[in-house]
Protein backbone atom coordinates (compact mmCIF):
# COMPACT_ATOMS: atom_id res chain seq x y z
CA UNK A 1 0.00 0.00 0.00
CA UNK A 2 1.13 3.55 -0.75
CA UNK A 3 1.77 5.66 2.32
CA UNK A 4 0.86 9.36 2.42
CA UNK A 5 3.82 10.88 4.25
CA UNK A 6 2.13 14.29 4.46
CA UNK A 7 -0.46 12.88 6.87
CA UNK A 8 0.17 12.38 10.57
CA UNK A 9 -0.14 8.90 12.06
CA UNK A 10 -1.02 8.11 15.65
CA UNK A 11 -0.13 4.54 16.60
CA UNK A 12 -2.02 3.82 19.80
CA UNK A 13 -1.35 1.22 22.48
CA UNK A 14 -3.20 -2.10 22.30
CA UNK A 15 -6.29 -1.92 24.50
CA UNK A 16 -6.75 -5.69 24.91
CA UNK A 17 -3.30 -6.29 26.40
CA UNK A 18 -3.67 -3.29 28.69
CA UNK A 19 -7.02 -4.55 30.01
CA UNK A 20 -5.54 -8.03 30.53
CA UNK A 21 -2.58 -6.73 32.54
CA UNK A 22 -4.80 -4.35 34.50
CA UNK A 23 -7.09 -7.26 35.47
CA UNK A 24 -4.12 -9.54 36.21
CA UNK A 25 -2.35 -7.12 38.57
CA UNK A 26 -5.63 -5.94 40.13
CA UNK A 27 -6.51 -9.56 40.97
CA UNK A 28 -3.15 -10.17 42.65
CA UNK A 29 -3.31 -6.85 44.47
CA UNK A 30 -6.75 -7.70 45.85
CA UNK A 31 -5.67 -11.24 46.83
CA UNK A 32 -2.58 -9.77 48.47
CA UNK A 33 -4.52 -7.15 50.39
CA UNK A 34 -7.17 -9.66 51.50
CA UNK A 35 -4.61 -12.15 52.77
CA UNK A 36 -2.51 -9.42 54.40
CA UNK A 37 -4.89 -9.20 57.34
CA UNK A 38 -4.86 -12.95 57.98
CA UNK A 39 -1.09 -13.32 57.61
CA UNK A 40 0.40 -10.30 59.36
CA UNK A 41 -1.96 -8.41 61.61
CA UNK A 42 -1.63 -11.02 64.34
CA UNK A 43 2.19 -10.96 64.22
CA UNK A 44 4.39 -8.44 65.97
CA UNK A 45 7.55 -6.95 64.53
CA UNK A 46 8.67 -6.86 60.88
CA UNK A 47 10.37 -9.86 59.36
CA UNK A 48 11.84 -10.60 55.93
CA UNK A 49 8.68 -12.29 54.67
CA UNK A 50 6.61 -9.22 55.58
CA UNK A 51 9.00 -6.91 53.71
CA UNK A 52 8.93 -9.14 50.61
CA UNK A 53 5.13 -9.24 50.83
CA UNK A 54 4.91 -5.45 51.05
CA UNK A 55 7.28 -5.14 48.08
CA UNK A 56 5.00 -7.48 46.09
CA UNK A 57 1.94 -5.35 46.98
CA UNK A 58 3.81 -2.16 46.05
CA UNK A 59 4.88 -3.51 42.64
CA UNK A 60 1.35 -4.79 41.93
CA UNK A 61 -0.07 -1.36 42.84
CA UNK A 62 2.43 0.37 40.50
CA UNK A 63 1.49 -1.96 37.64
CA UNK A 64 -2.23 -1.39 38.25
CA UNK A 65 -1.62 2.37 38.17
CA UNK A 66 0.50 2.17 34.99
CA UNK A 67 -2.10 0.11 33.11
CA UNK A 68 -4.96 2.28 34.37
CA UNK A 69 -3.21 5.45 33.13
CA UNK A 70 -2.54 3.73 29.79
CA UNK A 71 -6.28 3.03 29.44
CA UNK A 72 -7.32 6.54 30.50
CA UNK A 73 -4.84 8.42 28.29
CA UNK A 74 -4.04 6.27 25.22
CA UNK A 75 -3.07 9.24 23.04
CA UNK A 76 -0.44 10.37 25.56
CA UNK A 77 1.26 6.97 25.26
CA UNK A 78 0.86 6.68 21.50
CA UNK A 79 3.60 6.98 18.91
CA UNK A 80 3.11 10.10 16.77
CA UNK A 81 4.59 10.08 13.26
CA UNK A 82 4.09 13.08 10.97
CA UNK A 83 5.77 15.35 8.45
CA UNK A 84 7.56 17.23 11.26
CA UNK A 85 9.06 14.11 12.83
CA UNK A 86 8.53 11.31 15.30
CA UNK A 87 7.38 11.64 18.92
CA UNK A 88 7.17 8.88 21.50
CA UNK A 89 6.99 10.07 25.09
CA UNK A 90 8.83 7.03 26.49
CA UNK A 91 11.79 7.56 24.13
CA UNK A 92 12.25 11.32 24.31
CA UNK A 93 10.64 14.46 25.73
CA UNK A 94 10.80 16.16 22.31
CA UNK A 95 9.93 15.42 18.69
CA UNK A 96 12.74 13.82 16.69
CA UNK A 97 12.94 15.64 13.32
CA UNK A 98 13.34 13.45 10.22
CA UNK A 99 16.74 14.93 9.39
CA UNK A 100 18.01 13.47 12.68
CA UNK A 101 16.83 9.94 11.85
CA UNK A 102 19.70 7.77 10.69
CA UNK A 103 19.75 3.99 10.55
CA UNK A 104 16.50 2.25 11.55
CA UNK A 105 16.73 -1.38 12.67
CA UNK A 106 15.14 -3.93 14.96
CA UNK A 107 16.72 -5.77 17.85
CA UNK A 108 15.54 -8.29 20.41
CA UNK A 109 16.12 -7.74 24.12
CA UNK A 110 14.46 -9.41 27.09
CA UNK A 111 12.09 -11.29 24.79
CA UNK A 112 10.83 -8.06 23.20
CA UNK A 113 11.43 -6.77 19.70
CA UNK A 114 12.48 -3.13 19.75
CA UNK A 115 12.84 -0.63 16.93
CA UNK A 116 16.15 1.22 17.20
CA UNK A 117 16.53 4.62 15.58
CA UNK A 118 20.17 5.66 15.38
CA UNK A 119 20.82 9.41 15.15
CA UNK A 120 23.61 10.49 12.80
CA UNK A 121 26.61 11.89 14.68
CA UNK A 122 26.29 15.16 12.74
CA UNK A 123 22.94 15.92 14.42
CA UNK A 124 22.79 19.18 16.40
CA UNK A 125 23.30 18.76 20.13
CA UNK A 126 24.88 15.36 19.65
CA UNK A 127 27.68 14.77 22.14
CA UNK A 128 30.04 11.86 22.33
CA UNK A 129 28.88 9.21 24.71
CA UNK A 130 30.29 9.91 28.16
CA UNK A 131 29.04 6.75 29.81
CA UNK A 132 25.82 5.90 31.59
CA UNK A 133 25.92 8.88 33.98
CA UNK A 134 26.18 11.41 31.14
CA UNK A 135 23.48 9.57 29.15
CA UNK A 136 21.05 9.62 32.08
CA UNK A 137 21.84 13.25 32.82
CA UNK A 138 21.16 14.23 29.19
CA UNK A 139 17.94 12.20 29.15
CA UNK A 140 16.58 13.93 32.28
CA UNK A 141 17.59 17.35 30.93
CA UNK A 142 15.72 16.64 27.69
CA UNK A 143 18.90 16.72 25.59
CA UNK A 144 19.11 14.59 22.45
CA UNK A 145 20.23 11.01 22.88
CA UNK A 146 22.30 8.87 20.52
CA UNK A 147 19.59 6.36 19.72
CA UNK A 148 15.92 5.83 20.44
CA UNK A 149 14.53 2.45 21.40
CA UNK A 150 10.82 1.94 20.82
CA UNK A 151 9.17 -1.07 22.44
CA UNK A 152 6.40 -2.22 20.09
CA UNK A 153 4.96 -4.86 22.45
CA UNK A 154 1.94 -2.73 23.36
CA UNK A 155 1.61 -0.79 20.08
CA UNK A 156 -0.88 -1.73 17.37
CA UNK A 157 1.92 -1.94 14.74
CA UNK A 158 4.51 -4.72 14.60
CA UNK A 159 8.22 -3.90 14.80
CA UNK A 160 8.78 -4.59 11.09
CA UNK A 161 5.75 -2.50 10.05
CA UNK A 162 6.92 0.34 12.27
CA UNK A 163 10.46 0.13 10.88
CA UNK A 164 9.16 0.39 7.28
CA UNK A 165 6.80 3.27 8.21
CA UNK A 166 9.64 5.24 9.82
CA UNK A 167 11.90 4.62 6.81
CA UNK A 168 9.16 5.83 4.41
CA UNK A 169 8.62 9.06 6.37
CA UNK A 170 12.38 9.67 6.81
CA UNK A 171 12.99 9.37 3.04
CA UNK A 172 10.25 11.89 2.18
Amino acid sequence: SVMDVNKSLVIRPKVGKTIFWLAFYSFWLLVGLASFYALFLEQSGPDLFLLAYLAFLFIAALEVRKNFVLLLYPKRHALHIGPEGLFFRKASPRTLPWDEVGKVSTLSKFGKTLVKIQRPSSSPGFAEDGGIAVRLSNLFKGKPVRSYLIDTTRLTLSADELKETIRAYAKA
